[in-house]
């Protein structure tokens, strides 16, 4: 059984789109801890990646996505809203890729690159439990710029986080005007702009997204459990064509 939070008490409306603003920065970041013995941190490593969506002037946003079934990636919908182009870009490379899903009551998207990045993540369909232990993979954009301008990324961070408590969020839709209910959890992290849509890797597979930080405290987050599509193989088959991705998040 979820707890119901309302909004007024855990503040994820203001934090919205506060995550997906800038880029990773590994020059002034902490370096996380890598102790994680339970989850196979190559594999999870190799399947994030980094989302870079164009057309919401003046700046780039960034979130993470992570490869899942039928070579798509997974992340949150305010960070590609309103965008013209969407690259990706993990250890395997970069690759341009089209918005095949988009939720904004969820905060949920679905990409398709123009070739595979990564292996796929494995999914966990059943709910998390208080006092779990997690991995969320950071990708680290290069401090050397390619010649297109571009970011690329050459490592991963790794975060360990602790969940605090399945939870009922109670907010709205990206574009702040729906009432909507989202069924996830809190989480014991530091979670920086950037970093929204981050998958909460556990042992039994990846669990759910980041999607916003509290801005009551630095070490408290929150994730939107994994939405029933991820797990039906051939509707994720038939996500082929680009989708409306509405208008830029304020």
């Amino acid at each position: 059984m979820h707890r119901r939070c309302s909004l007024a008490v855990i503040g994820c409306l203001i934090a919205l789109t506060g995550c997906g603003d800038d880029g990773p920065d590994a020059a002034t970041r902490p370096t996380p801890s890598t102790s994680q013995p339970t989850i196979d941190t190559d594999t999870v490593a190799a399947a994030t990646v980094s989302v870079q969506a164009e057309g919401c002037s003046p700046r780039t946003r960034f979130g993470v996505g992570t490869a899942i079934d039928d070579g798509l990636i997974v992340t949150v919908a305010h960070v590609i809203a309103g965008s013209e182009e969407v690259d990706v870009a993990g250890i395997a490379g970069r690759s341009t890729a089209d918005v095949v899903f988009f939720d904004p009551d969820l905060d949920i998207a679905l990409l398709r690159p123009s070739r595979p990045l990564g292996p796929n993540t494995a999914l966990r369909s059943s709910g998390v439990e208080a006092g779990e232990r997690g991995l969320v993979v950071l990708p680290r954009l290069s401090s050397q710029a390619p010649d297109d301008g571009s970011d690329d990324v050459d490592d991963a961070g790794l975060l360990d986080v602790t969940i605090a408590r399945p939870v009922t969020i109670r907010t709205t839709d990206i574009y702040r005007e729906t009432d909507v209910e989202r069924a996830g959890f809190e989480v014991t992290a530091t979670i920086e702009p950037g970093d929204s849509g981050a998958m909460v890797h556990t042992t039994d597979g990846g669990a759910g997204l980041i999607w916003a930080r509290s801005n009551e405290r630095i070490d408290r987050a929150w994730a939107v459990d994994l939405p029933p599509v991820l797990f039906d193989g051939q509707a994720l088959s038939n996500l082929t064509e680009p989708v409306d991705v509405g208008r830029c998040v304020d």
